[in-house]
């Protein structure tokens, strides 16, 4: 297990992405939740709640409430909800000790933190999320119902695939007309030739973060390229992955109690 060194050395929050090490000895039909007590072990409070995004590539956000009874969430996207969604890919909390999770397997986990207002988000993003405006819908709920606030949220990219490895097909492009500019789309979207084309969704996601009101010098990037490197998973160099053997990226505020 690996951290984010530039939110975890400078601020009062834990966060915590694995690798390939991380599952050995870990049953092919496991859950994903069977790693929870390490990764809360790793942040440093074994008895926090753990929430795991239940992802499906939307645009979805929601928010935790502080409450010690159940996992509440009150907000999905712009509008107050009061149940479950169903499926959401991005989560926000104020509320110390709840680590929030996500999977991935060469999608982009972004981790974003306030450290003013003491808030954080992580957030889900694949080709679909980003077309979709997750991480300004991410960012509205930061702000607007956790008192954060755009010009302190730091952000930071975990291990994803990289511009060079990401083939795609052209009818992508369409989707991202959206949210995205055609001089912006042409910075991450690099023709092949016979309809191909690589995506750099690194590129647009620090595209969108700008955009939500993120300063340049607030985004880090582990610069990891989980196709090219072995040391994690990735759906596109060994093929669908089961939950047990995906990435975990999670990220909490630390109890003072604790």
């Amino acid at each position: 297990m690996k951290s984010i060194p530039f939110f975890d050395d400078r601020f009062p929050v834990r966060t915590v992405y694995t690798d390939m090490n991380d599952c050995k000895g870990i049953a092919d039909d496991a859950p994903v939740t069977v790693r929870s007590a390490s990764l809360l072990s790793y942040a440093g409070d074994p008895e926090a709640r753990i929430i795991y995004a239940k992802e499906t590539h939307s645009g979805t956000v929601v928010s935790v409430t502080d409450d010690p009874l159940t996992d509440r969430f009150d907000h999905v996207e712009e509008r107050l909800i009061t149940k479950d969604p169903g499926g959401f890919d991005s989560i926000v909390t104020s509320t110390p000790g709840v680590m929030m999770c996500i999977t991935t397997a060469d999608c982009l986990p972004l981790f974003l933190y306030d450290p003013v207002s003491s808030t954080a988000a992580i957030t889900h993003c694949g080709w679909r999320g980003i077309a979709s405006a997750i991480i300004t819908s991410t960012v509205n709920v930061m702000e607007e119902h956790h008192n954060a606030k755009r010009d302190h949220i730091m952000a930071a990219i975990g291990p994803c695939i990289c511009g060079k490895c990401y083939e795609v097909g052209e009818e992508l492009i369409d989707d991202f007309r959206f949210c995205f500019t055609s001089d912006e789309i042409k910075s991450f979207f690099a023709p092949k030739g016979s309809g191909k084309y690589l995506l750099d969704i690194k590129s647009a996601a620090i595209i969108e973060l700008k955009h939500a009101g993120i300063k340049l010098e607030n985004i880090s990037d582990t610069g990891v390229c989980t196709y090219e490197s072995d040391e994690y998973v990735s759906y596109r160099r060994v093929g669908k992955l089961i939950p047990s053997r995906q990435m975990i990226s999670g990220i909490i505020l630390p109890r003072t109690d604790h």
